[in-house]
């Protein structure tokens, strides 16, 4: 059986890169294959931004090398406009979008308003939810 699609978005890797915690859980779940890992250009330039933001300490090498390994073991999608809007805030509905486009079941966050959608054939769960239905 193959792994669920899944949907990273920037809160998590961020702070996976940051804390670990539960999700670096899921991002070590994507490394290992146990879920397949799908991030966007969008989602990609987010994480890099966001910590290269003044007082989260990281050198523009280490952005460079997280983001590299990121899109090591994740599919990385050219997210190109699917039509609808989803969300108040056009971050979110690129996030749907690669969903869509990435054809995942899965989006895996900590945003609120994500985790009160509801779009067909995707589920959005909290990282702690994501790893109680992918048992490793």
């Amino acid at each position: 059986m193959a792994p669920p699609r899944v949907v990273l978005d920037t809160n998590v890797l961020v702070c996976a890169a940051r804390w670990g915690g539960v999700p670096g859980a899921v991002v070590g779940a994507a490394r290992t294959g146990e879920i397949d890992g799908v991030i966007s250009l969008h989602i990609l330039g987010e994480f890099r931004d966001v910590l290269m933001r003044p007082g989260f300490g990281h050198t523009q090498a280490d952005v460079d090398l997280a983001a590299s390994r990121l899109a090591g073991f994740c599919d990385v999608l050219v997210s190109n406009a699917v039509p609808g809007a989803w969300c108040a805030d056009a971050d979110d509905d690129a996030i749907v979008q690669t969903a869509i486009l990435g054809q995942a079941i899965y989006v895996v966050t900590g945003d609120a308003h994500l985790l009160d959608l509801s779009v067909p054939r995707i589920r959005f769960v909290t990282p702690a939810e994501l790893l109680e239905l992918t048992p490793s």
